[in-house]
């Protein structure tokens, strides 16, 4: 298991400047190996990757003069081969039916390289105490330094965002628990993701979407007409582009707080909790609802779901949303002219109201419990070894289909 620990760090004027000399270094690096790519193509029909790639890199690292930590290079000669990787992928997986831009890989403009990696710890970067953090060819940089990293530490990202702040993005691999999400209740619940309410339990609780982008659209708005006036190339169009920037961040930071607040309670309250198997990418080509469904980040929602309730031991199992809106959960009885102004749920058949939302959360956790009952797993589901919280929850999780990838981001 890994997880991503993300700083934010304050290099000093020198360093800074030795910072963006090295993103610049990187992305031209980047262009020269993605044409040798491109012409090795053309010459042969094999497409120079891997090791290759990254012996390439060192040799025009050395010829061009560049001063880039060397194990640095070799990650920019992976981020080409991946580049190529996905692009080979995508143009398979068009051929057998799936429609999306193959997206061959593109030269990087200026000011788009935003990160440097180094790989080897404890030879490209140590970690001295709570706030320093040694980097080879940089020096030691000052780190907002708040929890102890746990796991063995692998590799450390050098990022510099739009704003203009810079962050140390340090991945570690082991086991993570977190004791302050430990569940001491054995309550399973369901839980249903919407637009109105942000989410709905089975035990009948909503919680208000805070709707962060659509109350921040004035100030954004605001800064995008005083970026658009500013001249291109100028130092007052760069001051416009990093107020706009600081608008951005914040709403991502309200909405992050927001979630982090609202997993944390979900974690602590329940020790199983189910929830719908989504196909986001394709809700949101409803031009109609897409500005909507990315405010209320769902896809967040289920990735600080999932790694909590891997921390505390915890399950969090995705089930197929089918039906789950439309059908009764006291009855079955399926209700097909439901619309989305529906707001309320009415059964023809056994005569139940409740909230349409509520009733697709208590389906879900009905459908939840009736899998975890054919693996034999629905009862002593908080202490018992042969229950699925005796197991790695990793697993279990891969069963039912993963929320997110492996690597987890943690912000301090």
């Amino acid at each position: 298991m890994k997880r991503a620990f993300k700083y934010r760090v304050y290099p000093t004027r020198e360093q800074e400047d030795l910072l963006n000399k090295y993103l610049e270094e990187s992305r031209q690096l980047y262009n020269s190996l993605l044409e040798e790519s491109i012409k090795a193509y053309k010459e042969d029909g094999n497409t120079l990757l891997g090791y290759n790639l990254q012996k390439t890199a060192l040799k025009l690292r050395k010829e061009k003069g560049f001063t880039v930590y060397a194990q640095s290079t070799q990650d920019v000669a992976d981020r080409v081969t991946k580049s190529f990787k996905n692009f080979f992928r995508r143009v398979k997986e068009n051929k057998s039916g799936k429609k999306q831009k193959a997206g061959y890989p593109r030269f990087k403009a200026l000011g788009r390289y935003k990160s440097i990696a180094f790989p080897q710890y404890p030879h490209g970067f140590k970690i001295l105490d709570d706030s320093l953090l040694p980097v080879s060819g940089v020096g030691t940089l000052k780190i907002k330094y708040l929890k102890d990293i746990t796991g063995k530490i692998k590799t450390l990202t050098i990022k510099k965002e739009p704003t203009g702040n810079w962050y140390a993005i340090i991945i570690a691999e082991g086991e993570f628990k977190n004791e302050n999400h430990v569940c001491e209740s054995d309550k399973a619940v369901g839980i249903d993701v919407g637009l109105t309410s942000l989410i709905a339990t089975s035990y009948g609780e909503l919680i208000e979407n805070p709707k962060i982008l659509k109350n921040s659209e004035k100030i954004l708005k605001i800064r995008h007409r005083q970026l658009s006036k500013k001249k291109k190339g100028s130092k007052n169009r760069n001051k416009a582009r990093i107020r706009l920037a600081k608008a951005y961040k914040k709403v991502e930071r309200q909405r992050k707080t927001f979630l982090h607040d609202l997993t944390n309670k979900l974690i602590k309250d329940y020790k199983i909790i189910f929830v719908e198997k989504l196909n986001i990418n394709g809700m949101v080509r409803n031009h109609y609802l897409a500005k909507s469904i990315l405010d209320a980040s769902w896809n967040e929602l289920a990735r600080q779901l999932s790694y909590k309730a891997e921390e505390a031991g915890s399950i969090v199992l995705q089930v197929d949303p089918r039906n789950t809106s439309k059908a009764c959960s006291n009855c079955g009885w399926i209700n097909n002219d439901l619309t989305l102004a529906d707001r309320i749920f009415r059964c023809q058949k056994c005569g139940i109201e409740l909230n349409r939302d509520v009733n697709a959360a208590k389906n879900i956790s009905r459908l939840g419990l009736g899998t975890l009952s054919r693996r034999g797993t629905e009862s002593n589901a908080c202490g018992d070894e042969a229950t699925t919280t005796g197991k790695p929850i990793a697993s279990i999780v891969a069963e039912a289909g993963k929320l997110e990838s492996d690597l987890h981001f943690r912000n301090y």
